[in-house]
C-alpha cells in the first residue's frame, strides 16, 4: 500500500487562503457530508487542506486513483487513513480484506459502523478525486454512509463531477454542504492576492481585470498566465478546461508555459507523467537510452518546486511527489505525441524494474503491464507469487491474475498452478480440474533440467495431488505428492507443505495411517519451540489427518494445547479450523456448553479463514443450541449461517447450507418443512471429508423418514455407495455415521439382525474416541436399537453411557411452548412512542446529536432509546434496526 496517498496536499506560502469557504466548511461540519464538486484546477483539494489546517480538524485523507479499483483496496486505504487519527480495533474489517471474497457491502458497512460508532470526538474522512471511482460496491458503501451516518463522522467527497450517490434525501433535510464551481471561482480580490504572491512586479487594475476576464476565475488558468515570462503581452484567453478538448488544451498549455524550459527539463517532465508518484531515484532511472535527458532527479525536482509546476509533496520528508491530476493528463498527451510507443514501453519497464527492486511490487506489476510486454509482467509475477503464497496473500495473487490479459494464464504453468490453488481454496473442483488439465499439457513438454523447471513441475505435481485426493484417486494422490516433494527443494514453502499434507492424507486413505502418524509425530518432535508457527501449522495438519479416523481425543488434545497460541499470535486465518475441531469434538463428546463456547470464538472472525471451516463451525454451534433446547439462540445462529453463506457466495456452499437446514428441520420433527426445503437442494454438491456433518446423509435420512418402502432402492444404492466410500478411503468419521443410518433403515425394513450388526460395527469404531452425539442425534429409532443391542452386550459401559445420554436429552418443544415463545418475542418488539420517533429520525439519516436537538432531549436519552430499540428488535446495529422496523411496518418504507 502506498502510504503517500494518505497525505493531504502541503500548503505553500504562495496560496490564497479562502476564508469564506473555510468558514462554510467548518460551520457545516456537523452535517454528514460535504460535497466539493468542480472541474480540475479550481483549488478543491487545497481548500479542504486549508480547512483541516486552519480549523485543526482531526481528518483522515485518501487520495483516490485508478489503482483503487475495487472495494477491497478502497477499504485498505480507508482503514490505514483512519488508523492515523483514531485508536480503534479494525481487526474484523482487516480480516474481510484478506479473504478471497468480500462479504456483501451491507455487512462491511455494519462492521465499519460498529467500529466507528463509539468514537467520541468529531473526525472527518476526506476522499479526494472520487470521480475516478466506478465500482458499484464502493458507491454502495458510501451510500450506506450517507443514508445511515456514523456518529461524529463528517465525510468530505472531492470530485470533478457528481458521483452516482443518493444525495436527494440529504438535500431534502438540508443535511449536505455543497461547494460548487461558482463558489470556487476567484474574485478580483482573490486574483490580486495570488498575483502579489507570484510575481515581483506590480500589475495595474486594468491588467488584473484582464486576467480575471480571460480566465473566468479559473485558479489554474491564472497560475498558468503568471508562469509566462511576459504576462503583459499575452493576449490569449486561458479559460477553464471545459471550453476545450483536453488535447487542444495540452497543446495550448505547452506553447504558452512549457516552451520556456530547456529541452531536457521539458522531456523529463513529460516522461515522468507515466508515474503516479515519483522521487529523485526514480527519475534517474527512467532514461537509459543514449541521447536521453541528462538532468538528475534531484535537480529536476528542485526545479519543479522552484517553478511551482503543479507538483505536490506527498510526505513530510519531501521525498515523494505527484503532479496535479489535470497537469499530468496534459503531459501524458504530449508524451504520446512526442515519443514512440517503443520508447514509452521502455520508460514503463525502467519504472517497473526500479519499483520491483525497492519492493513496491504492485506498482512494479502495473508498469510492467503498461509496457505492453506481457512476458515481462509474467516474469515479475513468477518471481513473487511463491512469496505471496508463503505469506498467505491469496487475495493479492487473485488480483494480479485478474489484471493479466485474457488468455495469458493458460500459457504459463506457474500461473495455472496459482489459479488452481485459488480454486481449491474456494472448493471449486470443476475450475480446479480444468486448470490442472491445462497445466498437465504444459508439464508434459518440460524436463526437470533446471532449478526453475524443478520448482514449476513440483508445483504442478502438488496441485495434481490435491485434485487426485479430492476425486478419491488415492494412489495417484500419493504418487504425485511424492513426486512433488522430490522436486521441490525448499521444504519451507507453502506449496511443499501442501504436498506433504496430501501425502499424509493419501497414506491414510490407502490404509497406511501408522506411517502417516509416524511422519507427523516426527515433525512435531523435531520442532524445538512448541509455541512456534511451524508447530501450530503441524498440529492443524495432525488434526486434519485424525479427523478421517474419527480420532476425537487426539484432535481435542492437539487443538487444546495450541489454542492459546492461535489467539496470542492472532492467527485469525487458521482460527476457524481450531474453532471447528474443538467445537465439533466437544459436541460429539456431548459436552454441549463447551462445544458452543469454542464455536463462538469464531463469531468475531468470520471471513478471516476459509469458508469450508467457517460454515461447519457455525453448523456445530447451531446443533449445540438445538441439543440444549435453546430455540431462540438456534434461530439466531441459523440467521448467522444464512448471512455467512450469502457472503461466501459459492454455489456448493449454498447447497450445503440448504441441506443443513433440512437436517435441522428433521431433528426438530418438522417433516413438511424439511420436504419443502429439500425440493430445491442439491445434497451432493460438496463432500467435506474432514467434517462430522455430511449433507449426503441428510438426504438418506430424509428418504428413510418420509417413505423407506417406496424409497428402498434409492436408499440401498446410496448406503452401499457410502459404505464403500468410507471403507475404501479409511474415512471412519463418515463410515460410522453411514452404518448407523443403515441400521435404522434395516430395522424399519424388519431385518433386526442385520441392523444390530451395523450398530455393532459403528460402536467398535466410535467407542475408543467417546462419540455420543452421532447416536443421540438419530433420535428414538437409534435409542430403540441400542436398547436391543444392550441385551446382547449387557456389560457394555459405553452402550449404557449412550442410553443415559438419551435419557438426559431435552425434548423438542411442544406447539404450545413454541407459541408462547413467539408471543413473548412479539411483546418485546413493541416500541415506545419516543423510541419510534427516534427510529424515524435514524431512518432519515440523523445522528444522535441531531435527534437530541430535534426532540429536545439529551444525547444520553437518545442513546438509551437506540439501545432499547436494538434490544427489542433483536438488531445488531442501526442499519439492521431500520430494516427490521420497515419489515414490521413500524416506520415508513424508504420510498
Amino acid at each position: 500500500m502506498l502510504r503517500t496517498k494518505l497525505n493531504r496536499p502541503n500548503l505553500g506560502p504562495d496560496l490564497v487562503v479562502r476564508d469564506q469557504l473555510i468558514r462554510q466548511l467548518d460551520q457545516n461540519s456537523h452535517k454528514p457530508l460535504s460535497l466539493i464538486s468542480a472541474q480540475s484546477g479550481y483549488g478543491k483539494s487545497i481548500l479542504v487542506s486549508q480547512w483541516i489546517e486552519n480549523c485543526k480538524v482531526n481528518a483522515a485523507w485518501v487520495s483516490l486513483d485508478d489503482e483503487i479499483r475495487d472495494l477491497r483496496i478502497f477499504l485498505e486505504y480507508m482503514i490505514a487513513a483512519l488508523k492515523n487519527i483514531i485508536d480503534k480495533d479494525f481487526t474484523k474489517l482487516e480480516e474481510y480484506i484478506q479473504r478471497q471474497q468480500l462479504p456483501p457491502v451491507e455487512t462491511v458497512f455494519e462492521t465499519m459502523a460498529d467500529v466507528l460508532e463509539n468514537v467520541e470526538e468529531n473526525f472527518a474522512l476526506i476522499l479526494d478525486d472520487y470521480q475516478v471511482i466506478n465500482n458499484e460496491d464502493i458507491h454502495g458503501l458510501l451510500n450506506l454512509c450517507i443514508t445511515y451516518p456514523i456518529e461524529n463522522l463528517h465525510l468530505v467527497i472531492i470530485c470533478r463531477r457528481d458521483p452516482p450517490l443518493k444525495f436527494n434525501k440529504l438535500r431534502l433535510f438540508n443535511r449536505i454542504n455543497e461547494i460548487r464551481l461558482s463558489d470556487l471561482l476567484f474574485s478580483l480580490d482573490d486574483t490580486k492576492k495570488l498575483v502579489s504572491k507570484k510575481v515581483t512586479y506590480v500589475l495595474t487594475e486594468k491588467e488584473l481585470k484582464k486576467i480575471e476576464k480571460r480566465t473566468e476565475g479559473w485558479v489554474l488558468g491564472i497560475q498558468m498566465m503568471l508562469m509566462t515570462d511576459e504576462i503583459r503581452k499575452v493576449n490569449a484567453e486561458i479559460k477553464p478546461s471545459t471550453h476545450y478538448s483536453l488535447s487542444e488544451y495540452s497543446d495550448f498549455f505547452t506553447d504558452l508555459v512549457l516552451k520556456r524550459f530547456s529541452d531536457e527539463f521539458r522531456n523529463t517532465l513529460i516522461v515522468s507523467s507515466i508515474l503516479s508518484r515519483f522521487n529523485n531515484e526514480l527519475i534517474d532511472v527512467l532514461f537509459t537510452e543514449s541521447g536521453s535527458p541528462k538532468i538528475s532527479g534531484s535537480r529536476f525536482i528542485q526545479d519543479l518546486v522552484a517553478n511551482n509546476l503543479f507538483v505536490y509533496s506527498l510526505d513530510d520528508e519531501r521525498t515523494w511527489y505527484r503532479y496535479h491530476h489535470f497537469f499530468d493528463e496534459m503531459l501524458l498527451i504530449q508524451l504520446h505525441k512526442g515519443f514512440s510507443e517503443n520508447q514509452i514501453a521502455s520508460f514503463h519497464k525502467n519504472a517497473s524494474s526500479w519499483f520491483e527492486s525497492n519492493d513496491y511490487l504492485d506498482e512494479a506489476f502495473h508498469h510492467a503491464l503498461q509496457s505492453g510486454d506481457i512476458d515481462f509482467a509474467v516474469s515479475i509475477f513468477d518471481k513473487n507469487r511463491i512469496r505471496f503464497f508463503n505469506t498467505d496473500q491469496f487475495r493479492r495473487i487473485n488480483q494480479w491474475l485478474d489484471l493479466l490479459p485474457k488468455g495469458t494464464v493458460e500459457k504459463h504453468i506457474g500461473l495455472l498452478v496459482s489459479r488452481a490453488i485459488l480454486d481449491e481454496a474456494k472448493y471449486d473442483l470443476v475450475a480446479m480440474k480444468a486448470d490442472v488439465g491445462m497445466a498437465q499439457k504444459l508439464a508434459e513438454t518440460m524436463e526437470a533440467d533446471s532449478p526453475e523447471n524443478k520448482q514449476l513441475l513440483g508445483e504442478y505435481y502438488t496441485v495434481r495431488s490435491l485434485l487426485d485426493f479430492s476425486l478419491e484417486n488415492y494412489k495417484d494422490a500419493f504418487a504425485h505428492a511424492n513426486k512433488a516433494l522430490s522436486l521441490l527443494e525448499d521444504k519451507t514453502q507453502m506449496i511443499s507443505n501442501y504436498a506433504f499434507a496430501f501425502r499424509l492424507y493419501a497414506l491414510n486413505a490407502l490404509g497406511r495411517y501408522e506411517e502417516a502418524e509416524t511422519l507427523v509425530n516426527g515433525i512435531l518432535e523435531s520442532i524445538p519451540l512448541k509455541n512456534s508457527i511451524p508447530y501450530i501449522y503441524t498440529q492443524i495438519l495432525n488434526s486434519y489427518l485424525n479427523s478421517f479416523r474419527g480420532n476425537l481425543k487426539v484432535i481435542a488434545e492437539a487443538m487444546s494445547n495450541t489454542y492459546s497460541l492461535f489467539i496470542e499470535n492472532k492467527l485469525w486465518v487458521l482460527l476457524s479450523s481450531v474453532s471447528y475441531y474443538l467445537g465439533s469434538s466437544y459436541y460429539q463428546f456431548n459436552k454441549l456448553r463447551k462445544a458452543v463456547e469454542y464455536t463462538e470464538i469464531l463469531s468475531d472472525h468470520y471471513y478471516a479463514g476459509r469458508p469450508y471451516w467457517d460454515l461447519p463451525t457455525i453448523y456445530t454451534k447451531a446443533l449445540g443450541f438445538l441439543a440444549l433446547g435453546e430455540t431462540q439462540k438456534l434461530s439466531d445462529t441459523i440467521d448467522e449461517i444464512n448471512e455467512v453463506t450469502k457472503n461466501v457466495g459459492i454455489k456448493s456452499f449454498d447447497e450445503l447450507t440448504k441441506a443443513f437446514k433440512v437436517d435441522v428441520a428433521l431433528r426438530q420433527g418438522k417433516i413438511k418443512q424439511a420436504l419443502e426445503l429439500s425440493k430445491s437442494t442439491d445434497f451432493d454438491s460438496i463432500y467435506l471429508d474432514y467434517a462430522f456433518y455430511f449433507q449426503q446423509l441428510t438426504y438418506v435420512r430424509l428418504l428413510i423418514i418420509t417413505d423407506h418402502i417406496r424409497n428402498s432402492n434409492k436408499i440401498e444404492e446410496l448406503l452401499e455407495k457410502y459404505i464403500k466410500k468410507g471403507r475404501s478411503g479409511h474415512k471412519y468419521n463418515f463410515l460410522m455415521q453411514v452404518l448407523l443410518m443403515q441400521s435404522i433403515y434395516l430395522s424399519k425394513k424388519g431385518d433386526e439382525e442385520a441392523a444390530l450388526n451395523s450398530v455393532k460395527e459403528a460402536i467398535i469404531l466410535a467407542e475408543p474416541n467417546g462419540f455420543i452425539r452421532i447416536f443421540v442425534d438419530l433420535g428414538e429409532p437409534m435409542k430403540e436399537l441400542l436398547e436391543k443391542f444392550q441385551h446382547t452386550e449387557p456389560d457394555s459401559y459405553y452402550v449404557s453411557t449412550l442410553l443415559e445420554a438419551f435419557e438426559n436429552e431435552r425434548p423438542i418443544q411442544t406447539l404450545e411452548e413454541r407459541l408462547e415463545k413467539v408471543q413473548s418475542f412479539n411483546r418485546l418488539e413493541i416500541l415506545s412512542v419516543r423510541e419510534t420517533e427516534t427510529l424515524q429520525y435514524i431512518a432519515r439519516g440523523y445522528r444522535n446529536k441531531e435527534i437530541a436537538e430535534s426532540l429536545n432531549i439529551s444525547v444520553e436519552t437518545v442513546k438509551s432509546h437506540v439501545k432499547n430499540s436494538l434490544k427489542k428488535m433483536k438488531a445488531k446495529n442501526r442499519v439492521e434496526l431500520v430494516k427490521k422496523a420497515r419489515e414490521h411496518k413500524l416506520i415508513a418504507s424508504e420510498n
